[in-house]
């Protein structure tokens, strides 16, 4: 099968991953780059078609599928654009900011038939669909645990909630589908910085499952976990470690599971090359537009 001919709308931090991604992978090609960036030149291959209109790339005969990587405030708006002009799209996280926009985006998706895929990185992982896969093994869950924490970056576009309580959000989600209860709140933050904070966020399920998720981007080292816990031990898959899953039984030493697999944004630029050629995936957007809900009735708690 050809490679699918991908346009890419961003070339910021985020976007240049895609471009080395699709760079080594042979599913997909990047014909086009819609940027402003005034480096995006030298970083495309030969060939790619460059325009700063977003509008006008997608448009274009050659592009076969779009990807969304810029603020998340201007998801919405393009991936529409890509779904009128009868093209899958591949949205970063978050989706949207807003659950209203979110459905409107989705519902479009389903009507049109064509693919929409949100980019969860952490869902992509292989260490991470393991824990998923093993989660029998713990006996009945307890608990769900979050830790996300680094110095910056402090994104104008998008509050700790929503950039990075996406990904811990669409984990529990990943793991035991979506809570009957949510709430969060602001532990500190930092000011003269926009959206320098530390936060916390409350998960709960009428199992009586829990998730307690604590996320910051004014405190250090470095973290990146999500940890299961259960009546028999707990899975802790950590980002940022060589051993990127562990087995901690109740009352053995820790056990580290050996992961094999590609990049979760390899995985996730694959099995979108994959998704385009089919109509939307309804569990998918299901949990999509879960993560987007419960996000934002964390963010009406916060404000309350």
């Amino acid at each position: 099968m050809a490679a699918l001919r991908l346009g890419l709308i961003g070339a910021g931090r985020w976007g240049r991953a895609y471009i080395r991604t699709i760079g080594a992978m042979a599913e997909v090609t990047l014909a086009a780059v819609a940027s402003a960036n005034p480096e995006t030149p030298t970083l495309v291959p030969p060939g790619c078609a460059l325009t700063d209109d977003w509008r006008a790339m997608i448009a274009l005969p050659q592009v076969e599928a779009v990807i969304v990587a810029t603020p998340p405030a201007l998801h919405a708006a393009m991936a529409t654009a890509a779904i009128e002009a009868g093209k899958p799209v591949l949205v970063e996280k978050p989706f949207t900011m807003n659950l209203r926009e979110a459905e409107a985006v989705a519902e479009l998706a389903r009507r049109r038939g064509i693919a929409l895929v949100v980019e969860h990185t952490h869902l992509f992982a292989p260490a991470f669909r393991e824990l998923v896969r093993r989660i029998p093994t713990l006996g009945a869950l307890t608990l769900l645990r979050g830790r996300a924490n680094a110095e910056g970056p402090f994104r104008p576009d998008a509050p700790v909630l929503w950039d990075w309580g996406a990904h811990d959000v669409a984990m529990a989600i990943g793991v035991a589908g979506r809570p009957s209860s949510q709430s969060g709140r602001v532990i500190e933050r930092r000011l003269g910085v926009a959206n320098a904070e530390a936060i916390a966020l409350t998960l709960g399920w009428d199992t009586g499952l829990a998730a307690d998720i604590a996320l910051s981007n004014i405190l250090g080292p470095k973290r990146r976990q999500f940890e299961a816990i259960g009546a028999k031990g707990s899975l802790l898959f950590d980002d940022l470690a060589a051993a990127k899953l562990t087995f901690l039984p109740a009352s053995r030493a820790a056990e580290p599971i050996a992961i094999a697999g590609p990049l979760p944004l390899t995985q996730a630029v694959a099995e979108f090359a994959v998704a385009a050629r089919h109509p939307p995936d309804p569990a998918a957007l299901a949990l999509a537009l879960d993560v987007v809900d419960v996000l934002e009735a964390c963010e009406h708690s916060m404000i309350r």
